[in-house]
C-alpha cells in the first residue's frame, strides 16, 4: 500500500539533549522509557493540507544509569498526492505521518549521541498502531 500524501517541509521546535552527570560507564546502562506524543491537524480552509505535530523523548529520571535525556519537538507539514481530502475518521493516516516522524526523530537522536563520550542512543524500529496518540518503548543501550 503506497502512501497518499507527501511531507512538505519539517521544523525542529525544540532539540534538547544533555549528559547525565551521573552516569557511570563502568556499570551497564539501564533502560530508558521514550515516549512519543504526536497529533495531525487537518486545514478546515483546504482539506489536503494537514500539519502534525510530534514529540519524541525519554524519561527524565535522574536516578537511573543512562548517559543521556533528550526531548525533541517538530511540526510536519504534508499534502495530499491525489484529487482526496483528508479524512478526520480514516485511522491509518495520523498513524503513518507519527511513523514517519518517528524515523526522522530516531535519526537526531542517533546523530547528537553518536558524538558524545557515551555509545550512541539509537532507538528501535517500531510499528505505530491503531488510534493511541502515545506510545512508550524501554531501551538499553549497549557499550
Amino acid at each position: 500500500m503506497s502512501l497518499c500524501f507527501k511531507i512538505d517541509h519539517y521544523f525542529f521546535l525544540e532539540l534538547g539533549f544533555k549528559a547525565n552527570e551521573s552516569f557511570d560507564f563502568n556499570k551497564d546502562a539501564e533502560q530508558v522509557k521514550v515516549e512519543q506524543n504526536y497529533s495531525l491537524h487537518i486545514n478546515e480552509s483546504d482539506r489536503k493540507v494537514a500539519m502534525a505535530d510530534f514529540t519524541f523523548q525519554s524519561s527524565d529520571d535522574a536516578t537511573g544509569n543512562f548517559p543521556y535525556h533528550f526531548k525533541i519537538q517538530m511540526i510536519a507539514f504534508f499534502s495530499k498526492n491525489d484529487d482526496e481530502a483528508f479524512d478526520q475518521a480514516d485511522i491509518r493516516t495520523p498513524v503513518d505521518v507519527a511513523q514517519i516522524l518517528y524515523g526522522i526523530a530516531r535519526e537526531a537522536v542517533c546523530n547528537m549521541t553518536s558524538r558524545g563520550p557515551y555509545p550512541a542512543f539509537i532507538a528501535p524500529a517500531i510499528q505505530i498502531n491503531g488510534k493511541k496518540a502515545q506510545s512508550k518503548v524501554e531501551v538499553k543501550v549497549k557499550k
